[in-house]
């Protein structure tokens, strides 16, 4: 799906929620894809179809932010200025799944992982928040520069604490795994499909069945020799074909 079909298919709510982070909060909009889920077994590739094309990597949800100032007025001393009145603005966009499924079980689940996206994207937002705090006080401590150079002075220190936002979003993707580390993973928060779960305590394998073991890190299937079970502390044992 190109990206012009997806935003189509966005639905957008904007919502101004409580200031979190004092003057310094950004105006965060919300905007969703829908994803229809017909089965547990789908809802991976599902998700992949449905969301932005123009996306890098493996990811479900997303944020956009901007920070943004103007100058009102300059205060001059003879040569020498000073800034006067001022505004920094700031704004997150976050881009989140919003599923549908049939199944009330799979929807629970499907609303938890939306829930901890949205956690994750806050994260990014209070970023931004930080960094505006940062720029804030940065203008608030100027006291004169020669009045040729204040306004590219302060354009050379918002560009930098813009490239300091910009990592400090990549360091927290990056350190999170895009919030899979703080459990915003579909495996963990999804069973695997019947056909793809192991047996569990107490139960046996069929004869015949082959067997997976780990040698000097490889994994190896072994030919069945009798009957393999698992016992009550989850070893598996053969009992030697008897």
């Amino acid at each position: 799906m190109k990206l012009c079909g997806s935003i189509l298919l966005l639905t957008m709510l904007l919502i101004h929620v409580p200031n979190l982070w004092g003057q310094a909060g950004p105006v965060i909009e919300y905007r969703y894809y829908q994803v229809q889920v017909t089965g547990i077994e789908s809802v991976r590739a599902q998700t992949s179809a449905r969301r932005p094309q123009t996306w890098a990597g493996e990811k479900d949800s997303r944020t956009d932010w901007r920070i943004d100032y103007t100058f009102n007025s300059v205060r001059k001393y003879g040569n020498n200025c000073q800034v006067g009145t001022y505004e920094i603005t700031s704004s997150c966009t976050i881009t989140l799944p919003k599923y549908q499924s049939s199944d009330a079980i799979l929807a629970v689940r499907l609303k938890s992982y939306e829930e901890l996206l949205k956690i994750h994207e806050l994260k990014h937002c209070e970023i931004v928040a930080e960094h505006v705090r940062k720029f804030d006080e940065w203008i608030d401590s100027i006291r004169y520069y020669n009045c040729g150079d204040i306004m590219n002075s302060v354009r050379y220190q918002y560009e930098a604490f813009l490239a300091q936002c910009a990592k400090a979003q990549r360091d927290y993707d990056q350190m999170t795994s895009y919030g899979r580390r703080e459990g915003a993973d579909l495996t963990l928060l999804l069973p695997l499909p019947e056909s793809e779960t192991k047996s569990g305590p107490g139960q046996s394998l069929d004869e015949g069945d082959e067997v997976e073991t780990i040698q000097d890190g490889t994994l190896v299937f072994q030919e069945p020799m009798g009957n393999y079970y698992q016992d009550e502390n989850g070893v598996w044992r053969n009992d030697g074909g008897r």
